[in-house]
């Protein structure tokens, strides 16, 4: 139901829209997250290669707005496709060849809130996320892994590539004792240098961006920057 309904919300452009309200409108909002593509395409992955359910990549959704007559529909398989083109060509890769930020990523707080209204519109150009990178290599590698379980053995390649390259890209962000947050701009700099964001941490490992020794000193950093001090 879940899978259903987000993609009911998927635009013509492969975009999902930050939010819906009354009957199938998009919500105004100022935000223009760079992450929900990465969202679906994993939940969606899950549930096929755990249930082993093809048949539901060719179902048939009608989107929103659901007030207009005449709506295309489009098969969950296709939604999907587009969506991961969306995620590349549109959100896709800034100079460091991360995963770019747009005015915010998985934290709404990223750019909109911490960053001058000023400069907003250049961090939403330029901005790259270390969180979405180490993301994207979990997800877009299990996404290949879906794919070729229903014959793409092509897209399915092309995305374990990029999963490659999103890896190789938060690996180079290591600052140390843990992993930098995002890149802002050239004004503006990276975020998470001299600081640990928890954020993007977890993903680093499970997306295996970091090394066995990055990994080490990450667990080693968590537990005695934040773990051990918590009084939970």
């Amino acid at each position: 139901e879940v899978i259903r309904y987000t993609c009911k919300e998927v635009m013509e452009d492969g975009s999902i829209p930050y939010g819906i309200v009354g009957s199938g409108v998009v919500m105004p909002a100022p935000f223009l997250p760079s992450d929900t593509e990465l969202w679906l395409l994993w939940l969606a992955s899950e549930y096929v290669l755990a249930n082993r359910d093809m048949g539901f990549l060719e179902e048939q959704i009608t989107t929103y707005p659901i007030y207009q007559e005449g709506l295309p529909q489009r098969s969950i398989k296709e939604i999907l496709q587009v969506c991961y083109g969306h995620l590349l060509n549109a959100t896709g890769t800034g100079k460091h060849g991360l995963m770019r930020l747009s005015n915010g990523d998985w934290n709404d707080g990223a750019v909109m809130g911490s960053v001058h209204p000023d400069q907003e519109e250049e961090v939403r150009i330029h901005g790259e996320s270390v969180l979405n990178a180490s993301f994207s290599s979990y997800v877009l590698d299990l996404y290949g892994t879906m794919l070729n379980y229903i014959g793409e053995e092509d897209l399915a390649s092309a995305s374990r590539k990029v999963a490659e390259e999103q890896k190789l890209a938060v690996r180079e962000q290591w600052a140390g004792k843990w992993f930098k947050r995002q890149w802002l701009n050239d004004s503006l700099g990276w975020i998470g240098e001299d600081v640990m964001w928890l954020e993007p941490q977890p993903w680093a490992i499970i997306g295996g961006a970091s090394t066995g020794a990055q990994t080490r000193e990450l667990v080693s950093s968590l537990n005695e920057l934040l773990r051990d001090p918590s009084p939970i």
